[in-house]
């Protein structure tokens, strides 16, 4: 019984292994992992097997499906790699839309320019914008900048009357005690500034001695871009370095109404470091208001304040 048991296992193992000896155009079923579990559930059956070449049949038939899902998987992933190749391709030949891009005044944005170059009004570095054109390009030149724009640029109508402390730490409402009624000269400043700030400051220090020899009555405002570090005695100490003398405030106060001053007066900057070297001049009592620029020299800026005295 044992000798049949065995005789019936290994005969069709035997011919399963020679049919490829006969037949050397056929695959070995045995040599593949897939085909030898399948040989395995053949032998292992509890029924009986009729003849070999069923067995090698099988396991051929499995081994088929799988070549086949096999070719089919690499094909897929083949589409997939060239779709996706396609696709990059396609996104880096694609050109950046071009922006509506030139170069503008920061203190007189109606100076646009197409290319890098100087403000003709009042010298300073033309600025890249991004923001569409809203007014006609202006030639540049080399000539001098002037002083001042030509008759009133600016309306100053709504001027906030906010909380703010002086050098001294005296509390002021801006408008109400430094504005109403008077002629002021405003520039903006912060004392840790190593550019235009000192230049700025000693100008105005000059402009102060002079108006005082004419015997003009203005009121000279600096305001601090950078409330936050400028604190009252901070800004004492810098007002005494360029020997300010009275009628000459330096302002700072809460972050959030001192950028809402600047903003109402023309002068917000996100960084306090591209703060314009700009000077507001107003003659409150009639609504006259101008700028100019800040580091011209200290006679050119005189006689755009006396001009503000003589407004009616």
């Amino acid at each position: 019984m044992r000798v049949k048991v065995a005789v019936t296992i290994l005969i069709p193992i035997w011919l399963c292994i020679a049919e490829p000896i006969r037949n050397p155009g056929a695959a070995r079923p045995h040599t593949a992992r897939i085909e030898s579990s399948s040989l395995q559930r053949c032998l292992l059956s509890e029924k009986p097997i009729p003849d070999h070449r069923s067995c090698c049949r099988q396991v051929r038939n499995v081994r088929d499906v799988a070549k086949a899902g096999s070719v089919a998987e690499r094909d897929l992933s083949r589409s997939l790699r060239v779709s996706l190749q396609k696709e990059a391709s396609g996104l880096s030949q694609q050109k950046p839309k071009p922006k509506n891009e030139h170069y503008a005044c920061p203190m007189h944005p109606e100076v646009t320019s197409a290319k890098r170059g100087k403000c003709p009004k009042c010298g300073m570095a033309l600025r890249l914008v991004t923001e569409p054109v809203a007014v006609e390009t202006t030639p540049l030149s080399n000539s001098a900048p002037p002083a001042t724009l030509d008759g009133p640029s600016i309306s100053l109508s709504k001027i906030p009357d906010i909380p703010v402390y002086d050098q001294d730490g005296r509390r002021l409402n801006f408008y109400s005690d430094l504005i109403k009624g008077k002629i002021v000269a405003i520039n903006f400043i912060f004392t840790t500034c190593t550019t235009i700030c000192p230049p700025l400051t000693a100008t105005f220090r000059r402009v102060q001695q002079d108006l005082t020899q004419e015997r003009l009555p203005v009121q000279l405002v600096s305001i601090s871009v950078d409330p936050v570090t400028d604190t009252p005695e901070r800004l004492r100490e810098f007002a005494a370095k360029f020997k300010a003398a009275p009628g000459w405030t330096f302002v700072t106060g809460n972050k959030s109404e001192i950028d809402s001053l600047l903003r109402a007066l023309g002068a917000a900057v996100a960084d306090k470091n591209d703060h314009t070297p700009m000077i507001l001049v107003g003659n409150d009592a009639t609504g006259y208001w101008t700028r100019t620029y800040g580091l011209s020299s200290p006679t050119a800026l005189v006689k755009v304040i006396a001009d503000a005295t003589r407004q009616k």
